[in-house]
């Protein structure tokens, strides 16, 4: 499966090839497994687009993995991190069923742990039909998800700031997915960017957003939740 831009629908020249490989059991490391792990690596990455360096991609693990010792003691940030990016950013590349019944997995699991109300997250209750909404929310695409609440809340008052943040978001993209722009940004330090108007107009743009998101969770009806289930 894909991460990040791909699973986003945002993806570029520039764009890291964040993948692994989820089998929903047995063990990760038996030959058939192994001869899939190297066909992707040969298929995705080069190029510089090689995932990261955490081991928390270009890797197999297992679906039964990822719901073991959920909010419990070995319940290791990399297993907490997969289990969160298959829930939110993952898309098949081979498998959509095997996909499917992992990502669904993950769910149940996380719903059936929710049962006592005081244990964040809070939002994910054991209430049977929370999982269709669930199901139907987690996989659409964040910008989405985002639209979604500019409109539902308050019958739509704010989404002039959801177009303006959603806006800076889609200029950002953009403007990442140019060689020339990213290599600026990394010639930049603490002492020199502030003279660089690529950094002023990212910057610029992150504080358009953040405005908006701010607007969307402490300017609406939304704000009560946000403070009782967002703040803990």
């Amino acid at each position: 499966m894909l991460f990040g831009s791909w699973a986003r629908g945002e993806l570029s020249r520039e764009s890291d090839d964040d993948w692994a490989v989820i089998v929903e059991s047995g063990d990760p490391n038996r030959p058939d497994v192994r001869r899939v792990l190297t066909q992707a690596r040969e298929a995705l990455g080069g190029e510089g687009r090689e995932p990261g360096e955490q081991d928390l991609f270009g890797v197999a693990f297992t679906g039964e993995e990822l719901i073991d010792q959920i909010g419990l003691d070995e319940d290791l940030n990399r297993r907490l991190t997969r289990r969160i990016l298959l829930l939110l950013e993952s898309v098949p590349l081979v498998g959509a069923e095997s996909h499917r019944r992992s990502w669904e997995l993950v769910l149940h699991t996380y719903l059936a742990h929710g049962a006592k109300s005081y244990r964040p997250p809070r939002f994910l209750l054991n209430r049977s039909e929370m999982f269709d909404y669930l199901r139907r929310q987690l996989r659409a695409s964040p910008t989405d998800r985002l639209a979604e609440a500019f409109l539902h809340f308050d019958g739509g008052v704010n989404v002039d700031a959801g177009i303006r943040g959603l806006q800076a978001y889609d200029r950002f993209v953009g403007l990442m997915a140019s060689e020339d722009f990213r290599l600026h940004l990394k010639t930049l330090t603490a002492d020199t960017r502030k003279a660089s108007s690529q950094w002023r107009e990212v910057s610029a743009l992150g504080d358009q957003l953040q405005q908006s998101l701010l607007t969307l969770l402490f300017g609406s009806s939304l704000a009560p939740l946000t403070i009782q289930f967002g703040i803990f």
